[in-house]
């Protein structure tokens, strides 16, 4: 298992810009992980080119407003294809706002997979992204 924050990512992946793989504890069984969702953007920005993502991460915690900011511009640059969060930790209770910020910081042809329990977080998904083609 590889332990490190937002930061400690960031210089890993901002010298892999051919990376178009990753998988990075992935798996993990645990409810710890001091990755957040505002890594994210830091994925399009240093690796172009990368189309599929495992990664795990604590999705118990919000975006940040500066990664708000950058969602449009994350989305627009980002040819992931696939983002999996294998067993990482969500609010079960209120699986629509872990859609609601996979929408915004996902290219909407992105597929998310989700290791456990979690087909109301991808029909939220699903639902949110309908409703914005409508």
């Amino acid at each position: 298992t590889v332990k490190g924050s937002n930061d400690d990512i960031v210089s890993l992946i901002s010298n892999m810009p051919n990376i178009e793989h990753l998988k990075l504890n992935y798996e993990v069984h645990t409810d710890e992980s001091d990755l957040t969702l505002d890594v994210l953007p830091a994925f399009a920005r240093h690796c172009p080119k990368l189309r599929h993502l495992a990664l795990f991460i604590n999705c118990l915690v919000p975006p940040s407003a500066e990664t708000e900011k950058l969602a449009d511009e994350y989305t627009r640059r980002s040819l992931l294809e696939t983002f999996a969060l294998g067993n990482s930790p969500f609010n079960r209770e209120e699986p629509r706002v872990l859609a609601s910020w996979l929408n915004m910081l996902l290219p909407k042809s992105c597929i998310v997979y989700l290791s456990h329990a979690s087909l109301e977080v991808k029909r939220e998904l699903e639902r949110l992204r309908n409703a914005q083609m409508d």
